[in-house]
């Protein structure tokens, strides 16, 4: 197993040196985590050895405080998970991922019920549903189906533009990734205004558009998560989610391992739920739960995670 880090880090680790004390649990998302601060000048953090067991790197403190991520010395492993325990950083992070997820399945819904009949993240449906409307010689479907799949990959290629590529010394919530919800924002709010002017029941090319709006916002939305550089984390498709979930579980993982994949799918559920509920009974209310949430994830990791004073100046 092999870490990466920055430049600094390593020096940091090598200047400390020292050890760790304790076995600790498991944490799904492979981040290095700081255990303690030590003055001003470094802290003691754990990576895993060869054999992917916590070992330490860094002084021991003489007091031991809350276990919480230090923006300096957060690094990300390139395969298995480090062990160690969640700490509450990780925790808000993991909840603002469950969030993306409801308002991921809350879109999906919506293309389904009232936008044609397509998905806006689920690309293997779509793809599906295409081969179906050419075999019934349904052109309508077909039609909807591809324009989802063209903008939801142009969202992608918004999106990575905007959030960029995984850095070794990245937080653990890169403000990239906020200002490509701000994008995904956007979209969402054009969506919106197009749904209330249709008087909330949007039919024939209004529905395509809407349809347009919404995939290029899951686009933007899954390749910004990608910016974690978390192997597997999805907040759009649940495939690979579920794949991993069950591979865990088979291989008799330690429950905490498990859990973050469920969260995802029930946030899934509970949003595509949800939205098939208000697009029924009170369709004018259906945008602002998609818009609504992302706004709640884009306050709280600005407020949990802040912004750099390097991005303040750009």
């Amino acid at each position: 197993m092999k870490a990466t880090g920055s430049l600094a880090d390593d020096q940091l680790a090598a200047e400390l040196g020292g050890g760790w004390p304790g076995e600790p649990d498991q944490d799904p998302y492979g981040s290095w985590v700081v255990l303690c601060e030590i003055e001003d000048r470094g802290a003691a953090f754990i990576r895993p050895d060869s054999e992917g067991r916590g070992v330490g790197v860094g002084r021991r403190c003489s007091r031991w405080r809350r276990i919480r991520p230090v923006r300096a010395v957060v690094l990300r492993l390139c395969s298995e998970p480090v062990t160690l325990k969640p700490t509450p950083a990780t925790r808000w992070r993991q909840n603002l991922l469950v969030l993306l997820a409801v308002v991921s399945g809350a879109t999906d819904a919506i293309g389904f019920v009232a936008l044609g009949g397509a998905f806006t993240s689920v690309m293997t449906g779509n793809i599906v549903l295409i081969g179906l409307s050419v075999a019934n010689s349904d052109g309508t479907v077909a039609l909807r189906s591809a324009l989802a799949i063209v903008l939801f990959m142009t969202g992608c290629v918004i999106g990575s533009r905007v959030a960029g590529q995984p850095a070794d010394d990245d937080p653990l919530w890169p403000h990239q990734v906020t200002r490509a919800m701000w994008v995904e924002l956007a979209a969402f709010g054009a969506y919106a205004i197009g749904w209330w002017l249709s008087g909330s029941h949007p039919t024939g090319n209004v529905q395509l558009v809407l349809l347009s709006a919404n995939a290029i916002a899951l686009g933007v939305q899954s390749s910004a998560v990608l910016r974690f550089g978390v192997s597997g984390l999805s907040t759009t498709y649940m495939t690979g989610t579920l794949t991993t979930m069950m591979a865990a579980i088979a291989a008799g993982r330690h429950p905490r391992l498990v859990l973050p994949s469920a969260e995802m799918i029930a946030g899934l559920i509970a949003g595509a739920a949800a939205a098939t509920l208000l697009a029924i009974y009170v369709p004018v209310a259906a945008p602002l739960l998609q818009i609504g949430l992302v706004l709640v994830v884009i306050v709280t990791a600005t407020v949990r995670f802040g912004v750099p004073k390097t991005a303040l100046l750009h």
